[in-house]
């Protein structure tokens, strides 16, 4: 996870078989990125509510 949130990569893959803690560890990013005001997109969270 450190080295999606630190090496600035420009795109990064997370890959892992199902139950391997993909979105989990992406929903960690998000919160570190939110708190220091990282513009970054991707889709969205299945844990998120849709915005219409």
């Amino acid at each position: 996870m450190t080295r999606v949130l630190t090496a600035g990569h420009g795109i990064d893959a997370i890959v892992g078989v199902a139950g391997a803690g993909k979105s989990t560890r992406m929903e960690a990013c998000r919160i570190g990125w939110d708190a220091t005001g990282f513009t970054y997109a991707g889709p969205p969270s299945p844990r998120s509510p849709r915005k219409t």
